[in-house]
């Protein structure tokens, strides 16, 4: 398809691109990250077949979008693991509708209970809100109404335990529209489950309302007003609807179909931290993501920014439609350069550090035919984000699972020395400890020593499966008055980590020892001599047979164990031998 004949006209471009680009966030809000997990891509029928806004639980994903350029509308679940189903394929279930004119769905949102769906039914004619079961997609409820004169189009929707919120736009675009209804679409204002409406024509020229967000505090809806001029972002109250904040700005200058500086806000999320949104500004050309305060005041500008990003990416058109978010990051979704490239992206909540010290965690963009990949819908779970769209110049439906985090690397575990204790003649013990596992146990452990520093002709080690902590090991065979080098050690598969070198050094040789009528009696009762050194003071006292040293113990005169056999030391005067 020639890209020079995508749209008969500019203004028929513009519409078009609006109509198929805006979805709704998913509002239930890695290998490495990003890397694609599985990839579901569909002909449907003989047209094109586009999806755009996705939602995700913990029984499935959700996809909403047109079918057969854009005759059907089209609402599926699917499994998250990308398996079984009803196809085989992950498929749960499918329901694609059509009246006489043109049908979209352009937003999804699923609560406990329910999935909710918005759109346009019969050229536009009709703004649609319908609401349908989690188990086999049949339809609950559904409301259809024609608003006004012109085209009326429910773009995005959301749900919490208070009500069903839908935006769009009514009559031409002339209002910015955002309304709220029940959860069982009945009673309201008008016994049909409308809780309040706000319809604003807020300029002289197009408004309209894309995406839609909510939390405990707000209800938040983004767009453009006065044809592309301002983008605009702002938040309303859950019980009435009344304006509590709006973010207006013409960003790049008065836009006009000639020089294309045209700013829109076309998606939006919310976590307890702030308000993201996805927007487009100067004629397509910067992907644009931005962050700001729940309350609209303070950040970087005193007008509630916190950060934002907007890059050119390509030499060619670079816009973000879909955004997600949750502890971890947040999630942006889109095209580069023209329509070829399919991206999708995570950033840091606080928009610093990643990959490139602004925020950037991970980037995937891939032309994936040899025509037109665009992905709208984002939704994000524990297990992965998941990405809607179109590819190969709108003949495919796609739905994709990614790798939702950068897996963290593998290091050598830290391994840290100490001190050797127990150090006689001939032997000691080692001592070390892991301090850290470098994000997998140790599978061994162990020490390496010698008598020259750097140099360990000796180890020791054990296999097993370590965490943090210490361990220790007795060696043996170690030649008197001798300085010996050691190291403590842990390896996991990353390799071994290595303490720093320390040293001990044996005693002197053995002392020299006279027989002084000490009398003992060894293990089969016999009476033997016993040398001790001479010019003892130390407590308790060291005595030696066979080139081996004892301790013997020294207690108190008159202690129920005193043996009779005083002895004087330096540190603690008379002490009597301990009773065998």
């Amino acid at each position: 398809m020639n890209k020079n004949n995508i749209f008969k006209s500019k203004k028929l471009f513009w519409f078009l691109l609006f109509i198929f680009s805006l979805s709704l966030l998913p509002k239930v809000s890695l290998g490495a990250g990003g890397d694609l997990i599985w990839e579901k891509k569909e002909s449907l029928s003989f047209g094109e077949d586009i999806a755009t806004g996705m939602a995700v639980d913990s029984t499935g994903v959700y996809t909403v979008g047109s079918q057969n350029s854009g005759m059907v509308w089209r609402v599926e679940k699917r499994t998250l693991d990308g398996l079984g189903g009803i196809d085989g394929n992950g498929l749960i279930w499918e329901k694609k509708e059509n009246s006489f004119g043109y049908d979209a769905a352009t937003g999804i949102a699923v609560d406990s209970t329910s999935v909710y769906v918005s759109g346009y039914q019969n050229d536009y004619d009709l703004w649609r809100i319908e609401k349908r079961s989690l188990v086999d997609g049949s339809l609950i409820w559904e409301k259809k109404e024609n608003l006004s004169f012109g085209y009326d189009v429910a773009y995005g929707i959301a749900v919490d335990s208070t009500g069903v919120y839908a935006v769009g736009m009514q009559n031409d675009y002339d209002l910015w529209r955002v309304e709220k209804r029940t959860l069982d679409g009945l009673g309201g204002i008008d016994g049909n489950g409308l809780i309040w409406e706000k319809k604003v024509r807020l300029s002289f020229g197009w408004d309209a309302a894309a995406g839609i967000a909510v939390d405990s505090t707000g209800v938040y809806a983004s767009g453009m007003q006065n044809d592309y001029d301002f983008w605009r972002l702002e938040k309303r109250s859950l019980t009435n609807g009344s304006l509590i904040w709006e973010k207006k700005e013409n960003l790049s200058g008065d836009w006009s179909i000639s020089d294309g500086l045209a700013v829109i806000a076309y998606e939006i999320a919310v976590d307890s931290t702030g308000v993201y949104a996805v927007e487009t500004q100067n004629d397509l050309n910067l992907w644009w993501v931005e962050k700001r305060t729940l309350d609209g005041l303070g950040g970087i500008d005193d007008n509630g920014l916190i950060w934002e990003k907007k890059e050119s990416l390509s030499s060619g058109w670079d816009k973000a439609y879909g955004i997600a978010v949750d502890s971890t990051g947040v999630y942006v979704s889109g095209m580069q350069n023209d329509y070829d490239l399919w991206r999708v992206e995570k950033r840091t909540l606080d928009g610093l550090g990643g990959i490139d010290g602004n925020g950037l965690i991970w980037e995937k963009k891939e032309n994936l035919s040899g025509g037109y990949d665009v992905v709208f819908g984002m939704a994000v779970d524990s297990t992965g984000v998941y990405a809607s769209g179109f590819q190969d110049n709108f003949n495919l439906w796609r739905v994709e699972k990614r790798e939702k985090d950068i897996a963290a690397p593998i290091n050598p575990p830290t391994v840290v020395t100490n001190n050797a204790t127990n150090v006689l003649i001939n032997s000691a013990t080692l001592n070390g400890r892991i301090t850290n596992t470098g994000g997998e146990n140790a599978n061994q452990r162990g020490f390496d020593w010698g008598t020259s520093s750097g140099v360990y002709p000796n180890n020791w080690t054990q296999n097993g499966n370590y965490g943090t902590g210490a361990f220790n090991r007795g060696i043996t065979g170690l030649a008197p008055s001798t300085t010996y080098y050691f190291r403590a050690k842990a390896r996991n598969s990353a390799g071994w980590g290595y303490g720093a070198e320390l040293s001990f050094t044996t005693d002197a040789v053995l002392p020299t020892f006279q027989d002084i009528g000490l009398r003992v009696r060894n293990g089969s009762g016999v009476t033997v001599s016993i040398a001790a050194e001479i010019g003892v003071a130390t407590s308790p006292l060291r005595i030696a047979k066979n080139g081996t040293v004892y301790g013997i113990a020294l207690v108190n005169p008159g202690d129920v164990n005193d043996s009779g056999v005083r002895i004087q030391t330096a540190n603690d005067g008379l002490k009597a031998l301990r009773r065998l």
